[in-house]
């Protein structure tokens, strides 16, 4: 089961919470679909990122989705050579929400390709073409976007490798190599794409990510040091505590 599908299953459970709220969120969702087919942004532009949770809500609360005004909205990237490497993934990912058969509409071989621009030199991934190191955050979207296209990991050990490089030594992972403290967003991206891959001695990332979590607002904080739970960690860190056998 694919990283995208595992989170589906988690958030699948939200209409046992919301109840009666269900069709509340559904109108919602559904009220910042553009007439392109795309999902707003926080101006109410269309954006691919922005996309993939619009679709992702829906299939979570079971509501019917647009599939073809969807699709001409994400046919108008083509094969993302024009995207940078979230907005890539995304668009893989969007039409994986939308049960794309990836070699039926031309697109597998050329996703493929336009995902090794951001190879990194070292074997892993990274947000910028040509990087000489990976980040864990990199690694964890392209994983993603290579199990929607069924396409096995190239060199495995090398993307370990750059990913464990990225550690602190307090169990967090920095965004770059080097750093001093690392993220809640990284460190869950760089737990779930490792724990995928065979590592599961993630004990003290374990401790870290639950360090973090703010037992009075229901948040995560972004660091250890930080004073303010933001709601926008909580997608990342939520789910992926799956993994660790606990649950928010």
């Amino acid at each position: 089961m694919s990283l995208r599908l595992k989170m589906l299953q988690v958030a699948r459970l939200a209409p046992q919470l919301l109840s009666d709220s269900t069709d509340l969120v559904k109108d919602f969702v559904l009220s910042k679909l553009n007439d392109d087919g795309g999902f707003q942004d926080r101006v109410g532009e269309s954006d691919l990122y922005y996309t993939v949770f619009g679709l992702e809500c829906l299939i979570a609360v079971d509501a019917e989705i647009p599939n073809e005004k969807v699709k001409s909205y994400l046919r108008t990237f083509g094969d993302g050579a024009s995207l940078d490497l979230v907005h890539l993934t995304s668009l893989i990912r969007c039409w994986s929400n939308l049960k794309c058969d990836f070699d039926a509409e031309g697109l597998r071989d050329a996703f493929l390709k336009q995902l090794e621009r951001f190879r990194s030199v070292d074997g892993g991934f990274n947000t910028e073409e040509k990087a000489k190191v990976g980040t864990g955050y990199a690694a964890f979207l392209v994983y993603g976007a290579l199990q929607e296209l069924k396409e096995p990991i190239k060199n495995e050990k090398l993307l370990i490798d750059s990913i464990q490089e990225l550690q602190v030594g307090n169990g967090s992972y920095g965004m770059t190599k080097g750093q001093t403290e690392g993220t809640t967003p990284t460190t869950a991206a760089a737990c779930v794409a490792l724990y995928d891959l065979g590592i599961k001695d993630l004990e003290s990332s374990r401790k870290w990510l639950w360090n973090n979590y703010n037992l009075k607002g229901g948040g995560f904080f972004c660091y250890s040091k930080c004073t303010n739970a933001r709601p926008s960690f909580n997608s990342y860190s939520s789910s992926y505590t799956q993994y660790f056998g606990r649950t928010v």
